[in-house]
């Protein structure tokens, strides 16, 4: 067995409660705050619910908290609901750094990279828009959840139809260094699930439980990134 490819020990941490920590007195930029932008029924809510969502949540401790998203109708309901900042970009795009500008001590890339096509434009435009001594947090679906591995018995890939990929630590890992960026954390997450049937609640509880004992396969991974000198 190749021992560089053993797995760092790491925490299990709630999601949205671990960002929000980690933006108390901060300068924020929070990308696709405005959730899933193929969901009519999610985005016309918003209102009704934003403080809830994690843009809502940084906006109760950040210093400072720009919202970024390419979806005009997501902006637009939370920038009613919860006035700040707000920028319509696409992060992937060329001049995106210069559309979205200033600098951030912390740049939050929450469950987002999973969704994108062009990896390397993304992070070289968030490497531009970090402070000196600025972090990026990135979270996303752990390519081995045990949720997902389970119902992959019965043929059934448990994948939103947004996404173009998985990540794990290795790769996320490699991604990183090919932009030049070094992984400073990692952590494993679990996320609440709002609502739902009782199968999903209760597969969420599961999960609770296997994460506790076996954190390799929980719901999603987080990672802290610098730029490397």
């Amino acid at each position: 067995m190749d021992r560089s490819k053993i797995l760092p020990k790491a925490d299990v941490v709630h999601r949205e409660e671990y960002l929000t920590a980690l933006a108390s007195d901060k300068t924020v930029l929070n990308i696709g705050m405005g959730g899933f932008t193929d969901n009519p029924s999610y985005t016309a809510r918003l209102a009704d619910y934003a403080e809830a969502t994690l843009q809502g949540k940084l906006h109760s401790v950040a210093r400072d908290l720009t919202g970024v998203d390419v979806n005009p109708h997501s902006l637009a309901i939370m920038s009613e609901a919860l006035p700040g900042r707000y920028v319509q970009a696409d992060i992937t795009a060329a001049d995106a750094s210069e559309v979205v500008g200033g600098t951030y001590e912390l740049i939050v890339l929450g469950d987002v990279i999973e969704h994108l096509d062009c990896f390397r434009s993304a992070l070289q435009n968030l490497r531009a828009l970090l402070a000196d001594d600025g972090v990026l947090v990135i979270t996303t679906a752990n390519a081995y959840n045990a949720e997902a591995i389970l119902k992959q018995v019965f043929r059934y890939e448990s994948v939103h139809e947004e996404h173009t990929c998985y990540f794990s630590y290795l790769t996320m890992r490699r991604l990183l260094e090919m932009n030049d960026m070094t992984i400073e954390d990692f952590r494993y997450y679990v996320q609440t699930r709002a609502g739902g049937s009782v199968g999903s609640r209760s597969g969420y509880y599961a999960m609770r439980g296997i994460s506790a004992i076996l954190p390799q396969f929980s719901q999603g991974i987080v990672f802290h990134a610098r730029r490397r000198d």
